[in-house]
């Protein structure tokens, strides 16, 4: 029977780890809720042109998103609570500076585009409100980053502050605009760009002011090469991830519509809430996975991720099918229809995101960034070959099974080689090496590893 002081201790764990969830899933929630809000109201006040343009100009700022992501949000994730564990504040402040660096350079590239097809083609819809992307995008990719540098010292409240500010300035700036007869898609991400630099200024000052770590000095070329080696293969998965779920966006105006591309996006706001659990959640389990890994318990860690998340998206299926129709004309009238097939492809999506989603995670606490790029080529390579024609032929529904192919493709590839992976014995922590430098080893190797050191 065990010790009355440890089974007081493990409840104070379990406490503190409901916590953190909770305030980690409060803190997605309210980015979640800003952007359905934003979807809303633009839904409703804008052409659906013009809401099909602020659909495809969101489909790029994903697409920067992913590169920002895989050369400093995830990898912050795994190096922050382990090689610069003491020295959270002088991270934070490097990072900031890269951000700018990387966002500034890609709004360049993405005006040099705009201008480009501009001259090819003088009545480009999207061309303004793309450009408006261009400047606004780095205030808001700084916000993402500073609000996940908040799970390096598992601080989830601190987030869901951050959160809350930003989810009542955005809709008041948009209010503004609409009484002034001022609101379009480019003035709607200009509104998202202030508001993310506001507060994204504040978390900085709070994560950095606050810290009681002695100063100490990181230097730029030490985080970059950090970030890079383990960046580098999680910006090719990041970017290959990014063509199943969003050349399907960019596909629909060319074939059918902008119009289309709207209907899209309202589709998608179904199934946002469920992912955007699970999307809060997945950063909150990352560093307990890295820890699980060092201690051998990566196996259950990874169960009970996968059982939570598909949980999650099985009780949230059935309120799609049966509210979900109901529930799109409620708040973006008739003009968007969803029904039928639609809600059925909607509930299914989930599910197979939650197998996926726990399988990347695990590859990626392994220090695998590699597999999870193959994983994404192959689904790239579905998507090409039987998404887009789906696409073509059937339009929103064609895109939506078009996600659910390419999300199954993924779950079952990255499920295949996380499990070889659990069974491998743990690494030294602290130091990151070459993805390539863990060998694979198979699950009958791994076994007489153990057989021989309990021998």
């Amino acid at each position: 029977m065990g010790h009355p002081k440890g089974r007081h201790r493990r409840v104070r764990r379990r406490r503190h780890l409901v916590s953190q969830g909770l305030w980690a899933v409060t803190d997605q929630a309210l980015f979640a809720l800003t952007n359905f809000t934003v979807s809303v109201l633009l839904a409703n006040w804008l052409t659906p042109s013009d809401f099909g343009a602020f659909a495809v100009a969101f489909s790029v700022l994903l697409f920067m998103g992913t590169v920002h992501t895989a050369l400093l949000t995830e990898p912050m994730l795994i190096l922050g609570p382990s090689r610069f564990r003491q020295r959270t504040a002088a991270y934070v402040r490097r990072l900031s500076t890269l951000n700018f660096l990387l966002t500034s350079v890609m709004g360049v590239v993405l005006l040099l585009v705009v201008a480009a097809l501009t001259l090819v083609k003088p009545q480009f819809a999207a061309a303004t409100t793309l450009a408006a992307l261009a400047v606004s995008a780095p205030a808001i990719l700084f916000m993402w980053l500073v609000r996940r540098a908040c799970y390096i010292e598992s601080r989830p409240r601190l987030a869901a502050a951050s959160a809350l500010v930003y989810a009542l300035i955005v809709p008041a700036g948009m209010f503004l605009l609409t009484h002034v007869g001022a609101l379009t898609a480019g003035s709607g991400l200009m509104i998202m760009g202030v508001s993310g630099l506001v507060v994204a200024w504040w978390l900085t000052l709070r994560l950095t002011r606050a810290s009681a770590e002695p100063t100490t000095a990181i230097s730029r070329p030490e985080i970059t090469r950090a970030h890079w080696t383990y960046g580098r293969w999680a910006l090719g998965s990041g970017l290959l991830s990014w063509v199943p779920s969003n050349a399907v966006v960019l596909a629909l105006p060319l074939w059918h519509s902008l119009e289309d591309a709207g209907a899209l996006r309202v589709a998608t706001t179904l199934m946002l809430p469920v992912l955007h659990v699970q999307g809060a959640l997945g950063p909150l389990f990352m560093p307990a996975l890295v820890r699980a890994r060092i201690s051998g318990q990566l196996r259950s860690r990874a169960m009970a991720m996968g059982s939570l998340f598909l949980a999650l998206s099985a009780l949230y299926a059935p309120l799609v099918l049966i509210f979900g129709s109901w529930f799109a004309q409620l708040l973006f009238g008739t003009e968007y229809s969803v029904d039928g097939t639609t809600l059925w492809l909607l509930a299914a999506i989930p599910l197979v995101s939650a197998v996926s989603g726990v399988s990347g995670a695990v590859l990626r606490a392994v220090e695998r960034p590699d597999r999870v790029l193959w994983t994404y080529v192959a689904s790239t390579v579905v998507t090409c070959l039987f998404g887009l024609p789906l696409v073509f032929a059937y339009g929103v529904d064609g895109a939506l099974a078009s996600l659910l192919l390419s999300s199954a493709t993924t779950a079952i590839l990255g499920t295949h080689a996380s499990r070889r992976f659990i069974a491998a014995p743990t690494r030294p922590s602290g130091v990151l090496t070459e993805p390539g430098a863990w060998p694979d080893i198979p699950r009958s190797a791994g076994t007489r590893a153990r057989r021989s050191s309990a021998s």
